[in-house]
């Protein structure tokens, strides 16, 4: 199998997954289970190792985000509960005002993203884009979406987030330049991303 072959597969197989799922409205499920298949046929693997592959992969995942959205639900709940959430978003507001509003919840993303993996943040943070909308007033897409900006602008560029630490490590690349450059992807990114283009 020529590393030309791989790459073909590969590309073909997300343009086929697209094609399934948005063209053809087939459940996502069940398209990445058929293109799954269609790759590991197409690679050369043999049929048992695909089904073992697939239960590995899958399963791993599955696992990862069953515990990653019980413990968010948890700490949501509970942040929620004991009225920190609505704490969190007074003080926001009183800090930024409402007319602001987006640029603060994209901030919060920003900035409590940083020690966290995307969808750990995403799950914590939500439930703050619940209770500003609801004390704003504001439709809840138009706060998610700054959410989403700014934790994505964190889990790709800030160290130290996850992601960029095992990258900088793996590159052996000084942190400092990492902690500047990022910064300046960063916050750009989130404003444009968010507040401005959401």
């Amino acid at each position: 199998m020529t590393t030309l072959t791989l790459v073909l597969t590969a590309v073909g197989s997300v343009l086929l997954l697209l094609f399934l799922v948005m063209k053809a409205r087939m459940h996502a499920f069940l398209a990445l289970m058929v293109v799954s298949m269609g790759a590991g046929l197409f690679s050369g693997m043999p049929l048992d190792k695909i089904a073992a592959t697939m239960e590995k992969g899958m399963g791993g995942t599955l696992g990862f985000l069953a515990v990653v959205v019980a413990l968010g639900a948890m700490f949501g709940k509970i942040l929620h509960e004991t009225g920190a959430v609505d704490q969190i978003a007074v003080k926001m507001l009183k800090s930024f005002g409402h007319s602001r509003v987006h640029y603060a919840i994209g901030l919060a993303g920003l900035v409590c993203a940083l020690p966290l993996f995307f969808e750990v943040a995403i799950v914590l943070l939500i439930s703050v884009a619940f209770s500003m909308a609801r004390h704003t007033g504001t439709n809840l897409v138009k706060l998610v979406i700054p959410l989403f900006a700014g934790v994505a602008a964190a889990a790709a560029f800030l160290v130290p987030g996850p992601a960029p630490m095992l990258l900088a490590s793996q590159m052996n690349a000084d942190f400092g330049w990492m902690i500047l450059i990022g910064l300046c992807a960063a916050i750009p990114g989130m404003i444009i991303a968010g507040p401005l283009w959401g």
